[in-house]
């Protein structure tokens, strides 16, 4: 079995999703790993729970899931 382990936090913490994307296939990235990295940053959203009581949930345009 083979795994691969993707940190993305620090490297993507402030880039823009669709902008991501865009320069890695400038840079080469074949579209299957393309395709497979959009989507995982795509659709993402989040909210704050502080003491119990929640925001409503927000998309995200940038940065990766965290904790």
């Amino acid at each position: 079995m083979d795994v691969v382990y993707l940190n993305f936090s620090k490297a993507f913490d402030t880039v823009f999703s669709d902008i991501l994307i865009r320069k890695l296939r400038k840079c080469g990235l074949d579209e299957w790993m393309a395709r497979w990295t959009e989507n995982w940053l795509n659709g993402r959203t989040q909210r704050v729970v502080i003491s119990g009581a929640e925001s409503s949930w927000s998309p995200l345009s940038s940065g990766v899931s965290q904790g």
